[in-house]
């Protein structure tokens, strides 16, 4: 997700205005290894580089699935479809929807499908606070919020890219059904059978001042019977912006569990992993090999609803990607562009000055897969130095999902240079009413 800098975004926020019954007893939220009807993406523009990974993952899912893509305003549509058909994407095949405020990461902002009752579909409506922005701000620069902080959250709260899951919602005839809860759908890690992973280091911060026990209270209303609560994500998935060692620039969610951990099946779980004999290959791996211990150490004491322990599989990591950036004085420059970033943009507290160089350094991983009928889409880095790596992430997710095709995209782009991001993050599955 692109991140702005914060006297600009906060302005604009303070100019936004907003958005049930609770849930009730019999919800069940299914596997995204059940049987699908659509996947849904967003478009958002024909020039953006994101949108060439987009064309490739709808083009892999015609034939397999239903595709629903929304466009942001009507006008948006026309002119996109005609770069879709330029990009070889079959037009005609493609469901489209006009939902103002959705952006890319379409699972982030959309519904979560449940089953409310036999053959009854519901879409859960999650908080939404655009990724924690005014929390992780106002921890930053209380002064600018003087006043003025909870007109600016409520502005948030009730923006248009709060309504897309409700609209989505409403497009499929769903039942409506409002979660107390603020959280993205990429840190929604559910086995299908009353087994939640949560991300403590998002939830919390999305829901400040909240503990663990009043959230899990919230989930049960949902058919969950138990939350596995791991501490922290991969090191690149940051929390928008932070400075590793003033030199390798990393940040996203800040900690999405679709970056580090996934169900495979019922009883097991993918964990990202870094080998031993990894750890002194790139600064990052050991950060990342002592995070991911400790979430082996919790997972490995998890048991499922029966009190069964999980199958616990260690899928690798890519080598990092790096993209050099030179520190420039322009205060127009909002983040980086090309191999520059403005010294105004940096995360507060640095020690870099103009004609420095840093590294940014993309969210990569092979978690950020989507499941769909017959089929499993994820990254591949053969051409990033990662040959070997792929091999064995196809060869893992071949044996956890036996009988579908595994396809590796390049979705590089979809990582960014930092920033996070990934294929699951821009699909969201629609499950099969029966």
């Amino acid at each position: 997700m692109a991140v702005m800098r914060p006297h600009r975004w906060l302005v604009a926020l303070a100019i936004l205005a907003g958005c049930g019954p609770g849930p009730g007893p019999g919800l069940r939220i299914p596997a995204e290894w059940e049987e699908q009807e659509a996947v849904w993406l967003s478009w958002t523009g024909d020039g953006d580089e994101n949108n060439l990974v987009l064309a490739a993952i709808i083009r892999e899912l015609q034939g397999s699935v239903k595709v629903k893509v929304v466009f942001s305003s009507e006008p948006a549509r026309r002119r996109s479809f005609r770069a879709l058909h330029d990009l070889a994407v079959d037009t005609q095949a493609i469901e489209a929807h006009v939902f103002p405020g959705a952006d890319t990461w379409i699972r982030d902002q959309g519904a979560v499908f449940a089953f409310d009752g036999p053959g009854r579909l519901a879409a859960l409506d999650l908080g939404w606070s655009q990724y924690g922005q005014v929390d992780w701000s106002y921890a930053r620069w209380p002064e600018w919020f003087e006043g003025r902080y909870d007109s600016v959250k409520t502005s948030v709260e009730r923006s248009p890219g709060s309504r897309v899951d409700s609209l989505m919602g409403a497009a499929v005839k769903a039942r409506h059904h409002k979660v107390n809860v603020i959280l993205e759908g990429g840190s929604f890690e559910y086995n299908g059978q009353g087994v939640l992973i949560q991300s403590e280091a998002v939830t919390l911060q999305r829901n400040p001042g909240r503990t663990r026990q009043e959230l899990e209270t919230e989930f049960r209303r949902l058919g969950i019977e138990k939350v596995i609560w791991l501490p922290q994500g991969v090191v690149e998935d940051e929390h928008f912006q932070v400075l590793i060692d003033n030199e390798y620039l990393v940040g996203g969610s800040g900690g999405h569990t679709d970056e580090f951990v996934r169900f495979a099946d019922e009883h097991t779980i993918l964990l990202a992993w870094i080998d031993e004999d990894e750890l002194d290959e790139h600064p990052l791996n050991r950060m990342n090999q002592e995070r991911m211990s400790r979430n082996l150490e919790i997972l490995e004491r998890a048991t499922d609803r029966n009190g069964d322990p999980f199958r616990i599989i260690k899928m690798p990591m890519p080598r990092p990607i790096e993209t050099r950036l030179e520190v420039v004085d322009d205060p127009e420059l909002d983040g980086d562009r090309d191999d520059v970033i403005s010294i105004h943009a940096l995360p507060p507290g640095h020690q870099l000055a103009v004609g420095d160089t840093i590294k940014a350094v993309a969210a990569a991983g092979y978690l950020n897969f989507l499941v769909t009928n017959g089929l499993v889409l994820t990254a591949g880095y053969g051409e990033y130095g990662s040959g070997d790596k792929d091999k064995v992430a196809r060869s893992t997710l071949q044996q956890v999902f036996p009988g579908r095709r595994i396809v590796m995209l390049d979705a590089t782009p979809l990582n960014g240079r930092y920033g996070g991001g990934g294929i699951h993050c821009a699909t969201l599955q629609e499950p099969k009413v029966k």
